[in-house]
């Protein structure tokens, strides 16, 4: 009877552990670090977006990615407001960029498409009109879809300030 006992209370605290375990894995904090992720908000939409705060992260980007969910994006967060350029170099699926100021106006929405194997100056640079704090990257459409606009607001999430 005890040995029965003690296998259900070492069960249940193994399940207790891996369910903590596993909440404190999907409630990250939205900051600005590469590992994060962040629910923006233009009014009521909302998109998960994953952070790219350090210039490898940046450099990076989307490269590579083969798919994203309906409302998965990326975040690139910078420092200072400055003006900021984008290509498809080795991204191998549609996206649409808006380029965000640091109150959380939209300065301009492109949509982008795949390039393929190009040399590098021919690729197409996407530029923000302005300066800008914010770069989100979403599914191809995704703005228009969800009735987004160029002069629209983000809400910015405090811990990307």
């Amino acid at each position: 009877m005890q040995l029965k006992k003690r296998h259900y209370i070492i069960g249940f605290t193994l399940i207790f552990i891996v369910s903590l375990l596993v909440g404190l894995r999907l409630n990250k904090k939205c900051e600005k670090k590469d590992t994060a992720r962040c629910a923006l908000l233009f009014g009521d939409i909302s998109l998960n977006a994953k952070v790219a705060y350090s210039k490898e992260a940046q450099m990076k980007g989307l490269m590579g990615v083969k798919s994203l969910k309906e409302n998965e994006g990326m975040i690139f967060v910078y420092d200072e407001p400055s003006y900021l350029s984008f290509w498809m170099k080795n991204t191998l699926i549609p996206l649409s960029i808006a380029f965000v100021e640091a109150d959380g106006r939209i300065a301009e929405i492109y949509n982008m498409r795949v390039e393929g194997e190009k040399k590098d100056n021919e690729f197409p640079v996407y530029q923000s009109p302005s300066m800008v704090k914010y770069a989100v990257e979403a599914p191809s459409g995704w703005f228009t879809l969800n009735g987004i606009q160029k002069n629209d607001r983000m809400i910015v999430p405090e811990a990307l300030k």
